[in-house]
This record gives structure tokens, sequence and C-alpha cells, in this order.
């Protein structure tokens, strides 16, 4: 917390966690977009879910495991599962979303966070196309 005088009087920054962070990592730097995220989430004070990418099967079943293995469930979840999984969680009311992955699949994210009134926090990429002559 940090004080600043202002005038005859003083105001003061006090830092709060959101609540509970959804991460939704992407499928070409599966942990990458992952863990760090996730980090983040709970250095801020936050309870978090991650969703890894269902396209990167073998690194989303490893996190799945370590998450089951050294994580607190209380607090922290790994949620595996396809499409309609990543549809279902988006739905529910978080306190925060913080994706990495494809503008499409952003904007349906983005869609579903505004229902709720729920920030979201979007990376968005792409293909990086290369010209070789």
């Amino acid at each position: 917390m940090s004080y600043v005088a202002v005038g005859m009087g003083s105001c003061k920054i006090e830092y709060e966690p959101f609540g509970v962070a959804l991460v939704i990592s992407a499928w070409n730097y599966p942990v990458y977009t992952a863990i760090p995220p996730f980090a983040t989430a709970i250095a801020a004070g936050n309870c978090a879910v991650l969703k890894p990418s269902e396209l990167a099967p073998h690194s989303s079943g490893v996190i799945k495991k370590l998450f089951d293995k050294y994580m607190n469930p209380e607090f922290y979840q790994c949620i595996e599962g396809k499409v309609e999984v990543a549809k279902a969680i988006t739905k529910l009311p978080f306190d925060i979303i913080c994706f990495t992955g494809s503008t499409m699949t952003g904007r349906l994210v983005a869609i579903e966070a505004a229902k709720n009134l729920v920030p979201c926090l979007l990376e968005l990429g792409g293909k990086c196309p290369v010209i070789i002559d």
C-alpha cells in the first residue's frame, strides 16, 4: 500500500486481487501461455482456473497431472476438455479472463465475457506467413 499527500488530505493506493481468474492457453506455446499468466494470477492474490489448449493434449495432460499433485484444488484448478468445455467455462462469471490465442477465438471469449461484465486480457496472434523466394 502506498500513500500520497494531496493538498490538505492524503490518498492511498490499496492493491486488491480481482477474485477468481480464468486463464486459457494457446496450442502453439502450450506451457509458456499457461504457466506464466497463471503464476501472475496467483502472485496477484487470486484464485485461478487454467484451461490448457485441447490441441496440445500431451502438454495439457502433464500440466493437469502436476496441478493435481502440487496445487491446492480448493483455490487452483486445471480443467481439460475440448472446445465445448472452453465455451462453457467462458460463460461463467469469473472476475477476470486471460486468453492467449487467435483473433477469432478471442472475439468469442470477449463476447461471452461482456455478457457478465468480466474484464479480459487478450493476447491475440495469428499465423505469421513468410514468403521465400
